[in-house]
């Protein structure tokens, strides 16, 4: 293969690389894409957090985040973080204090340490619990405790059922509570311990966060469409979109630390954001090109090592040869 191939192959690469939004439009594995009318929907990313909740009802504007949380406008946005799979580095934590301080919304949901390493750095005072907590009083719904609404947040229904949600400690006011005598799997071996504490324990709170307000839920599952079919989860998921949206505010969804290490860049690739995705269409034309290039190399050399060697008496009859008179 000619070295001009190697350039044609990288412009082809590039051309299905730039076709790559179509495709994904029609892809129901995506994570992400845009809708008719630029309506968000979010589709199952992974087993772990299921499908999110589409905001396709309320026609707001969606954005989603595959980086570092750049860019964040406090007045005009506000922040969804839903189990996420990847740390926050100290930036990108910064980031979002100063979000928050200049009045922006964010609803963080995650019951496992990325959520709740993010959350003890934000220095707010509040904090995800690691052990888990189980109704006592309904034996077959052990791990999906009832949780009643505080009043704190309007529209919030008045009881709804969480799946293994964590207690959040600390400041802001609590928008959900578990029933009394509820236990607190501290050490999180799935079994009543004597010495372990029965009591009310609030699922989510709400905290004021310098001109900004921070929602922390320690059941990302409730944001997820598998769990409608459950009593109350519905309602509480409209007031959760209606206090994210309040004041006409878009939502913008960090969807990079919801997927698994990607050191080259390709979610945005995959999720047709073309402009996001240039850095993994030079690595992409990149990685061809070398492959190209070597493989034009090695049949080079092949070509080469299959030519016959020639012996010493080849060369005394060419020796010959040249020495005889040409007819």
């Amino acid at each position: 293969m000619r070295p001009l191939y190697a350039v044609l192959v990288a412009l082809i690469v590039l051309v299905l690389a730039g076709s790559v939004p179509a495709a994904i439009e029609e892809s129901p594995a995506s994570a992400y894409h845009d809708g008719p009318e630029g309506v968000g929907h979010l589709f199952e990313k992974d087993q772990r957090a299921g499908r999110l909740v589409g905001l396709e009802h309320e026609g707001t504007p969606v954005r989603i985040l595959h980086g570092d949380l750049k860019d964040l406008d406090p007045d005009e946005e506000a922040l969804l973080i839903v189990a996420p799979r990847l740390t926050y580095d100290r930036e990108e934590t910064d980031r979002l204090k100063t979000f928050l301080r200049q009045g922006g919304r964010a609803l963080i949901a995650d019951s496992d340490d990325a959520g709740r390493s993010l959350v003890g750095r934000l220095d707010l005072g509040v904090e995800i619990a690691q052990g888990r907590v189980f109704s006592t009083s309904y034996v077959e719904t052990a791990d999906r405790p009832l949780a009643t609404s505080t009043g704190v947040l309007r529209g919030m229904p008045d009881e709804v059922t969480l799946h293994r949600p964590r207690p959040v400690f600390g400041a802001g006011n609590p928008v959900l509570t578990t029933h009394p005598f509820t236990w607190f799997d501290a050490n999180n071996n799935g079994k009543p311990d004597l010495d372990e504490p029965r009591d009310t324990w609030a699922l989510a709170r709400l905290v004021q966060a310098g001109r900004g307000q921070l929602l922390v839920l320690a059941s990302p599952d409730l944001l997820t469409e598998q769990e409608k079919a459950h009593p109350g989860v519905p309602a509480a998921q409209e007031a959760l979109m209606a206090w994210l949206t309040q004041g006409g505010r878009s939502i913008a969804i960090d969807e990079g630390h919801r997927a698994r290490a990607d050191p080259v860049g390709m979610a945005p690739l995959m999720a047709g954001d073309a402009t996001a995705a240039y850095p993994a269409i030079i690595v992409l034309t990149a990685l061809v090109t070398v492959v190209v290039a070597f493989r034009f190399r090695l049949k080079r050399a092949t070509r080469k090592a299959r030519r016959p060697v020639p012996t010493k008496r080849d060369k005394v009859d060419r020796a010959v040869r040249s020495e005889l008179p040409r007819r």
